[in-house]
């Protein structure tokens, strides 16, 4: 895995800005803790394809990125967004998602006011939801953006069966009945 350097007045977080010359696995696993609550939060993200170098990303230092883990054992899935989405009432956003092949799926997702998370609602499985990243080579998430046309983010599984058990165990999830669920 190469870092990457940004110049001409840019500086951002090599953790945050990293990519590989063969392609292949992108997943970060994280664990942090609130310093004032003892909260813990225990997660995996990867930053959507072709969106590493993109100039509004680079100046803004935001990358749209796709999460799953857990806060104080919550399981969640989530999407970080870097251009905000259209939202109903009650800050639903409409958003169709699609594993590798199989059939897109439409659905409302939880917008957290304030910030830059798409999360899937509780009534939702986030544990089988994780699990169906291993049935597919890619994961993409399309949603109405206020800033004008669609956006649509692709994300490359490759890697996602290295990390995801170390957050299912980390998380309590029983992974191998997530899987079983799944398939």
């Amino acid at each position: 895995m190469r870092k990457l350097c940004l110049f001409a007045g840019l500086l951002c977080s090599l953790s945050q800005i990293s990519f590989s010359a063969d392609g292949g696995d992108l997943w970060h696993e994280m664990n942090e803790k609130d310093p004032v609550t003892d909260s813990k939060k225990i997660y995996m993200y990867r930053i959507a394809d072709h969106e590493i170098l993109s100039l509004g990303n680079l100046f803004n230092k935001m990358w749209p990125r796709l999460l799953v883990g857990c806060e104080n054992k919550r399981s969640f899935f989530a999407f970080q967004l870097s251009k905000p989405p259209v939202t109903s009432t009650g800050n639903w956003v409409s958003a169709t998602t699609r594993f590798g092949s199989f059939k897109p799926q439409t659905s409302n997702w939880e917008w957290r006011a304030g910030g830059s998370i798409l999360l899937m609602p509780d009534r939702s499985d986030p544990i089988n939801f994780a699990a169906a990243l291993t049935l597919a080579d890619k994961l993409y998430v399309r949603y109405a953006s206020k800033e004008g046309p669609e956006v649509t983010l692709e994300f490359s599984l490759t890697g996602v069966k290295n990390h995801l058990p170390n957050i299912a165990q980390a998380c309590g999830w029983d992974y191998a009945k997530a899987l079983r669920e799944v398939q």
